[in-house]
């Protein structure tokens, strides 16, 4: 099998596990809404979103394969039990002590999440994925590499981009991610809410956009950090950090229109303040309880304020302090510098150089000269 028929079946793998439904699949790969696409169509459309990934350079050949078997609801409770033993919460009717608290976290009730574990765990559920993804951390399993937008490689996300028998919120976050990016870095004519015209990015509808709070909500950040808080090691840093980056990544969605008839108003469609606040709060819990270091706090408070500046057309921000400065802050600085007329012309930049991945398409159309 090639290479790039081995990234279209884990991209094609991974999206139909956890988002089935016909409607879903439109706005993952801008099929157009209601127009039943075929099982061809469908191929077709995740052949070219895997090529469109390694011709830009976003991800490196060799997808990996994930091993083992799918996660049992026995297996995973038994996992997990030792998370809710020292909490005080009271336990709701008819749940257990172990439901009642990581029902929050995983974005349900007690209640509901009890009785939605009697027919398995589904990889469709975004709350069963909060489930996995706890799983996945307890058990020592993280790319934190992958998952975080200012550390990704293309051999990062390859490795990390493999089938996994349960796809959890951190595979959540890389398909809706990567798919978001071609969504926005494609040509806008292709566009299917474009109608094949042209139209700033900005203004260009993004499908995927419409899958709202498949990543997080705002109300489970601080749980999930509490939860980081009392794994108190690597695995914590790796869920608290996971947790950021998910509200971030719908931050970055929330403003984006997803049809046509929303970009015609030329107005973003939401301000993605709710998540940008809880990460900022989760971030900062997460340094209270030194599990972030000063330079990757810096990384993030700084991509923030960059999408705030996004979303306010206002004047980008400046670097973050010099322990903070990676490969992707630098990245944004020269681009927009570039925009500002302060450079010229861009310099060279490594196509492996940590954090830079998510930016190779905006800096090779920007006329950056690519290093291998």
């Amino acid at each position: 099998m090639s290479d790039q028929a081995s990234s279209s079946e884990a991209l094609a793998a991974g999206c139909s596990a956890m988002w089935p439904h016909g409607s879903q699949v439109e706005r993952l790969l801008d099929l157009g809404e209601r127009k039943q696409p075929t099982e061809a169509d469908v191929a077709e459309r995740f052949d070219e979103l895997a090529t469109w990934l390694a011709a830009e350079g976003v991800l490196a050949s060799g997808v990996g394969q994930r091993q083992g078997s799918a996660v049992g609801a026995s297996e995973l409770k038994a996992a997990l039990l030792p998370l809710g033993r020292s909490s005080t919460a009271t336990r709701a009717a008819g749940t257990s002590a172990l439901m009642t608290f990581l029902a929050p976290a995983v974005g349900a009730t007690p209640k509901t999440l009890a009785n939605s574990l009697t027919g398995g765990l589904r990889a469709s559920r975004p709350d069963h994925r909060w489930l996995l993804a706890l799983h996945r951390v307890v058990s020592g399993s993280f790319p934190v590499d992958a998952w975080l937008y200012h550390r990704r490689t293309p051999a990062d996300l390859a490795a990390a981009l493999g089938v996994a028998a349960s796809p959890d919120a951190g595979d959540a976050l890389l398909l809706l991610s990567l798919i978001a990016l071609w969504q926005r870095r494609r040509p806008t004519k292709e566009a299917r809410g474009n109608r094949g015209a042209q139209r700033p990015r900005r203004l260009t509808p993004k499908p995927v956009a419409a899958l709202e709070w498949q990543l997080i909500s705002p109300g489970q950040v601080p749980h999930l950090v509490d939860i980081a808080s009392g794994l108190g090691d690597e695995r914590g840093t790796a869920l608290g950090l996971l947790a950021v980056e998910c509200a971030l990544t719908e931050a970055h969605l929330a403003p984006h229109p997803s049809r046509g008839e929303a970009a015609d108003q030329e107005a973003l469609v939401d301000s993605g303040e709710g998540f940008l606040r809880a990460a900022e709060r989760g971030l900062a819990g997460l340094a209270e309880e030194s599990l972030v270091d000063p330079a990757e706090r810096a990384v993030i408070v700084y991509r923030i304020a960059r999408m705030r500046a996004w979303r306010d057309g206002s004047t980008p921000p400046t670097l973050p302090p010099d322990d903070g400065i990676n490969g992707y802050a630098a990245a944004c600085v020269a681009l927009d510098d570039l925009r500002s007329g302060k450079i010229g012309s861009l310099p060279s930049f490594g196509a492996s150089a940590p954090g830079l991945a998510m930016l190779l398409p905006q800096l090779r159309a920007a006329g950056a000269r690519i290093l291998p």
